[in-house]
This record gives C-alpha cells, structure tokens and sequence, in this order.
C-alpha cells in the first residue's frame, strides 16, 4: 500500500497542534485505487513510490494541475459541505484530512478494475492505516469499495460510511446527496 497522504492539520491523535476545519475530528477519505496511463517504464517506478498517493494529492487536489483532479476538487468540495467552494478552499481543505485508497496496486488504465486479491490485500492494509491515524471519520468513496471496508467499520472506533465515487458513470455522484451524508458522518 502507498502511504496516505496526511494533511499539516490533521491529527489530534497524530501530533498536530493546529485546528482543522473540522473542529476536533480527524477524517480519513479512503478513495479505491490510483491509475497510470504512464509509459511501462515509468509505471513501475510510480508503483515502487511509496509516497505515490502524497505526490498524487498534492499534484491534483491541492495544485490543481490536470483536469483528471476533479475526482479530488469534488471530494473537496463534499469535504467544505459546498458545492461551490473556492479552488483555494478546495485545496486548503487537503491539509485537514488524511487519504489513502484501498488498493495498493497501480491500475494500468482508468478502465482496469481492482481483483478481489487487491481488494483483500487493500483491506488488511487499512486494518494498519486505521491503527495508525485513529480517524474519528472515515469517508468511503465508492460503493464497491464500501462493500470491502464496512466489514471493517464493525467493532471499529470511528464513524464509517460512504458517497458514490465522484467520477463513476451514470451520474450517480450528486453533491446533493454528498454533502449532507458526510455532514452526517461528522455530526454523528
């Protein structure tokens, strides 16, 4: 598995001193997967960086340097409870909450999908990521990745739940409906 990206504010039980925007709660946003329509070559060195998902929202939620980030503007946007927030607040929120995606192989395409090795791989993986940063949050992108993580949530300190994935098909993925599931996640 990558490391999760950890934002400057997040953590409470991590060290941080500073307040996040959300007050004394720590959030985890667990995406699925990350994907590379990289060259063979440079794959396999994205693949072997440990610090690939930290390069990732750095580049595309918080610099905002490809239109492919949009999956990061719309979980920021979920994450400031406005559909219409700023591209500042878009990306300053990223320094609030931590992100890690379930499975820690680097897909080849965005049209690859995950196996349930992946999956199960992925899920232990989040057994130690939860261990570690003790999220009093977790927001789940992704219906299919729920189904692997809610047997987690059971027995499991933190409040869990999910939105579908912002950039899957049909227009399922609807603010109106995200918005108020996080709010309700925060506001337990």
């Amino acid at each position: 598995m990558f490391r999760p990206w950890i934002g400057r504010r997040y953590g409470r039980h991590y060290g941080s001193a500073e307040r996040n925007a959300f007050g004394a709660l720590d959030v985890l946003v667990v995406g699925e997967s990350h994907y590379s329509d990289s060259k063979r070559k440079r794959r396999k060195r994205e693949q072997a960086d440990p610090d690939f998902t930290r390069q990732v929202v750095q580049r595309w939620g918080i610099d905002g340097a490809s239109e492919d980030g949009y999956y990061f503007k719309r979980i920021a946007r979920v994450l400031c409870w406005d559909r219409h927030a700023s591209d500042v607040d878009c990306a300053e929120i990223w320094e609030d909450v931590a992100f890690c995606n379930l499975v820690g192989r680097l897909m080849k395409t965005r049209h690859e999908r995950p196996s349930g090795q992946d999956f199960a791989e992925g899920a232990k993986a989040l057994k130690r990521v939860l261990r570690v940063l003790r999220p009093d949050v977790v927001l789940v992108t992704g219906r299919r990745t729920w189904s692997h993580v809610q047997p987690l949530a059971d027995g499991a300190d933190g409040r869990f739940g999910w939105i579908y994935h912002p950039a899957a098909g049909g227009g399922q993925f609807k603010y109106r409906t995200a918005i108020p599931a996080f709010q309700a996640l925060c506001e337990g």
